[in-house]
């Protein structure tokens, strides 16, 4: 988060004279969201797709420039999170990125 304090400069514009830039905090929200998965909630899965499906559609569609099959690519990708939660890591990444991975590697 950045926080901009303006004031009034030379000749009276505004200029920036401070930059705050504040760290923003672990999302614990995401790691509720795992734990609720791990606990097989199926509430949980309609939340992550809520929360990510959209961004998640739209990496998908620029990689594949084919909205149809990218939503298909979605829709087994999430199944595989839904499946697979178990192996996801924290400290090696992000969420959405662990969720990315798993709408390329292909089904066994």
């Amino acid at each position: 988060m950045v926080n901009a304090f303006r004031s009034s400069g030379r000749f009276g514009r505004p200029h920036l004279f401070h930059l705050l830039v504040v760290p923003l905090p672990e999302t614990t929200d995401e790691q509720a969201l795992v734990q609720r998965l791990l606990a097989r909630d199926a509430q949980a899965l309609g939340l992550l797709e809520a929360r990510y499906g959209g961004s998640l559609l739209a990496v998908i569609v620029r990689v594949v420039r084919n909205r149809e099959l990218a939503e298909e690519l979605l829709q087994e990708g999430l199944l595989k999170v839904w499946t697979n939660i178990a192996s996801y890591e924290a400290e090696k990444g992000r969420l959405f990125t662990w969720m990315v991975r798993a709408c390329w590697q292909p089904s066994h």
